[in-house]
């Protein structure tokens, strides 16, 4: 967000998509689009600059460490 013209968020959970929806940032929910066309169509064909992948807590499928 500092600074940046647009941010875009790109979930499937409704609920996160529509906090991010409240504080004005753009959506794209993965089960109903494609996102890469959604991206290039939001950003005029350039795609983005940056992006965050930002899972949090709830990404435990996978983690080793969790299930030792």
């Amino acid at each position: 967000m500092l600074g940046a013209a647009k941010v875009i968020a790109i979930d499937k959970e409704p609920y996160r998509l529509q906090m991010a929806e409240r504080v004005g940032h753009t959506t794209i929910n993965l089960e109903e689009v494609d996102v890469r066309s959604r991206l290039l169509e939001l950003t005029g064909g350039r795609g983005p600059d940056n992006c965050i992948d930002a899972v949090g807590m709830e990404a435990s499928h996978g983690a080793a460490h969790i299930h030792a």
